[in-house]
This record gives structure tokens, sequence and C-alpha cells, in this order.
């Protein structure tokens, strides 16, 4: 769509000149898709973020129990 095919008064809402009924339901179509695919995006990212987290968590409670291991074996040496 481009600038000059919305027309604009404050005091009414927006719309779009000359559109037939079909195409405003084709419009509203296209956006309710493209929201639809959006959301099934941000769901896999949530997703993929979620694993990170724990991943991350589990690969810094092996990093405590290292180190803790570590500082037993040097006390042990002494």
């Amino acid at each position: 769509m481009q600038k000059d095919e919305y027309e604009f008064d404050p005091k009414k809402k927006p719309r779009l000149k000359g559109k037939s009924v079909k195409e405003y339901r084709h419009i509203i179509d296209v956006l309710y898709t493209e929201l639809k695919r959006k959301d099934k995006l941000i769901d896999e990212l949530k997703n993929e973020n979620r694993i990170l987290m724990n991943t991350a968590f589990r690969a810094q409670k092996k990093v405590k129990e290292t180190e803790e291991m570590l500082k037993n074996s040097i006390e042990k040496e002494k």
C-alpha cells in the first residue's frame, strides 16, 4: 500500500480509499497470516531460549562441581 492510498482525518478513523470489502478481507487475511507466522516464530525462539538457559544452568552447575573437586584435591595434597 502506498501513502496516497490512506485517507486521514483526525476526527475520523483512518480508512483506505476506494477498497472493496473483498480487498479488505484479503488485506485482513494477509495480516492475520503474518501475525500467526510471527507468533509461531516467537514461540520457537522462546523454546530455543528455554533450552539454552537450561543448558547454561547445567554447565554452570558442572563448573561449580569441578571447582569444588579441584579445591578438595588441592587441600588433600597439602
